[in-house]
């Protein structure tokens, strides 16, 4: 759903369309992207087209007309039974588009990689009964997980999650919040914890970071692969 979004802006830029409202925002554009979006999806769908990887980027400008596409893939399962890589970035998602994206989420039973972007509690808590569940066939097919810009404060089924992921063969933190928060949880892990990319911003006091990184390091062991700290970067 990001590039088909992205795509029709470049489309409308590259034709000029846009310039021919008075208002670039008005709400006749969103009406405009939303049909064609709607209507590449149900071109896909009608196809029998499937997804190989699913990503799904919103912020209160594309709430205004995404509801209904994320309805009509919730109608037509077979579109997304075979995708193996989810993204999902939100910002300020409504109650019903919330409820929607969850349902979507639960429905994947085969994933391999999985991002989850700028989220805080509230949106994880989405995931949980994915990543939590026994009967999910996530937690022998999942080996991938990447963290980008999330706020690990009040989030406590770290430990849960990863013992219940059985095949899990990386993890990459960039750029999070509260990573206190998050090393305290999976210190005491049974199984081990493989992270391979560990990006910090560059607002960390000294001590901190480094009774940070002694904690994860020694829990991640040799895995660790790619480290950056502000702009520098070590690979």
């Amino acid at each position: 759903m990001c590039k088909i979004a992205s795509s029709i802006d470049r489309w409308l830029e590259a034709n000029d369309i846009i310039s021919k409202f008075s208002n670039r925002y008005s709400e006749s554009i969103f009406e405009f992207k939303r049909l064609i979006e709607m209507s590449l999806i149900e071109l896909f769908i009608e196809n029998e087209a499937n997804l190989h990887t699913f990503e799904i980027k919103l912020d209160t400008y594309r709430n205004k007309y995404c509801d209904n596409i994320l309805e009509s893939i919730l109608q037509n399962p077979n579109f997304i039974n075979n995708t193996r890589n989810l993204k999902t970035s939100l910002f300020g998602s409504n109650t019903p588009t919330k409820n929607r994206i969850s349902q979507i989420i639960n429905s994947h039973q085969n994933l391999k990689k999985m991002l989850l972007g700028y989220m805080s509690y509230d949106i994880f808590s989405l995931y949980q009964s994915l990543l939590l569940s026994k009967e999910s066939n996530c937690s022998n097919t999942l080996n991938t997980i990447i963290f980008y810009y999330i706020d690990f404060k009040g989030i406590i089924s770290f430990a849960k999650v990863f013992e219940n992921l059985n095949v899990l063969e990386s993890v990459h933190i960039i750029y999070c919040f509260s990573l206190n928060s998050f090393t305290q949880q999976i210190i005491n892990l049974t199984k081990p914890f493989k992270l391979k990319s560990l990006f910090i911003n560059g607002k960390l006091q000294i001590d901190s970071l480094q009774s940070l990184l002694q904690s994860l390091l020694q829990k991640s062991g040799n895995y660790l692969e790619n480290f950056g700290f502000g702009k520098y970067q070590i690979s």
